[in-house]
């Protein structure tokens, strides 16, 4: 009985079909997809045979606990607004995700791979319609842990000469304007090192700038060789010094500039 409820929600995010969120009275009561699931249940009735049906329940019932511990593990490492009421230690988590696959694997391997199959083909049909949902993405809360772990870890390691890459300040403005130097900030960076691409707007009605500016993002440019900064400021070559002196991380602080 929950899982027209859960085809309902997952209708309404635009997952699965919209036919099945529509709800009937004041409890929206999902009818449409009851009678889905009542179909799918027929089905699994008409087929009369309780070993084949527990082949394949088992196999998504236990995908599922081993995807809720994995989730589990990511939103509580991860995410700030994961607050649940009981709590569960991480390692219990990431222990009843492998322990799940591997029962998976013991149980019936058969099925097993089935199931794989057919959840690789629903993730790669969600992929395709590259859905935004409000509900936002743990991936970039796990992206800012991982981020930040390295920081730490390049803060209380010395640099060695052999690990020593280009961290590039490039003051080349926008992608088309001289794009001869963002190709040589490549050729330094070789892959390797990182590179931060500033365009610097004068204007005149603007004292000063702040290092809040500075770390801004710019939606302008997308490119993946390198980072964009669009900053305006009063004066472009006080700017210029400027920069340098604000800009980074501890660990990764800019230690090459290039400009025209």
């Amino acid at each position: 009985m929950g899982a027209p409820r859960i085809l309902q929600a997952a209708s309404a995010d635009k997952i699965t079909p919209k036919f099945f969120s529509k709800g009937h009275g004041k409890e929206n009561e999902p009818r449409n997809a009851l009678l889905l699931s009542f179909v799918i249940a027929e089905a699994g009735i008409l087929i009369g045979e309780l070993d084949i049906i527990a082949r394949i329940v088992s196999m998504f019932f236990i995908t599922t606990y081993g995807f809720l511990n994995l989730s589990c593990f990511f939103e509580s490492w991860a995410s700030p607004d994961f607050r649940p009421d009981f709590k569960v230690p991480k390692a219990a988590s990431i222990i009843g995700s492998v322990t799940a696959f591997f029962i998976m694997i013991q149980l019936d391997f058969v099925a097993f791979i089935g199931a794989t199959i057919i959840f690789g083909l629903v993730f790669f049909l969600i992929k395709r319609r590259e859905l935004k949902l409000d509900t936002g993405d743990a991936w970039n809360g796990v992206w800012n842990m991982l981020v930040k772990t390295g920081l730490n870890r390049l803060k209380k390691d010395s640099e060695h000469q052999r690990n020593w890459r280009p961290n590039l300040i490039l003051f080349s403005g926008r992608q088309h304007v001289r794009p001869h130097l963002i190709e040589l900030a490549n050729w330094i960076a070789a892959k390797r090192g990182i590179i931060s691409n500033f365009n610097l707007v004068e204007n005149k009605d603007i004292k000063s700038i702040s290092a809040k500016s500075i770390n801004e993002i710019s939606d302008s440019d997308d490119s993946k060789d390198y980072f964009f900064r669009e900053i305006e400021c009063n004066d472009m070559y006080e700017c210029m010094e400027i920069i340098p002196k604000l800009y980074g991380f501890t660990g990764i602080e800019p230690n090459t500039i290039l400009l025209g």
